[in-house]
């Protein structure tokens, strides 16, 4: 056994400890960051599945299921009545086709996005953002089919 090398230098232990403490304070620094993207990939999971959902009422129906956003435009809400609002900070935008008459209450312009009862749509997206990043829901009009775009 050597004397004098059984520890550390008090040095050596200050030297860990910054090392420690710069590194925690970039992960305390990053994880704004990852929550919001934690949030964006949350309400695009919620948004993916009210489309499926209205598609899928509206094969089983044989009937039309109309999507819109409401006139603040925080909320994404079906004809059934079901619906999804994004916590704070996500927003959303729904582009469709152009309402016309009769397929909604009267004074509620807007995009549309309409399923029909043979699983076709109008096609259109729904864009979910937070701050600088975004996700885009995508449904084809000829397959009603709902795809992912980060």
């Amino acid at each position: 056994m050597i004397r004098g090398s059984a520890g550390f230098t008090l040095l050596e232990v200050l030297v860990v400890l910054v090392i420690l403490g710069l590194a925690g304070a970039g992960a305390a620094a990053a994880l704004p960051g990852w929550r919001s993207g934690q949030d964006l990939r949350q309400a695009g999971d919620a948004v993916g599945r009210l489309l499926a959902d209205a598609r899928r009422d509206a094969v089983t129906g044989r009937q039309l299921v109309v999507i819109r956003r409401d006139a603040t435009g925080r909320l994404v809400r079906q004809d059934t009545g079901r619906s999804y609002t994004p916590p704070p900070g996500i927003t959303l935008g729904l582009s469709g086709i152009a309402e016309r008459d009769g397929h909604g209450p009267q004074g509620e312009a807007g995009d549309i996005l309409v399923f029909l009862g043979d699983g076709s749509s109008t096609g259109g997206e729904v864009v979910i953002e937070a701050g600088t990043a975004r996700e885009v829901r995508r449904v084809h009009w000829l397959t009603g089919r709902i795809d992912v775009a980060r």
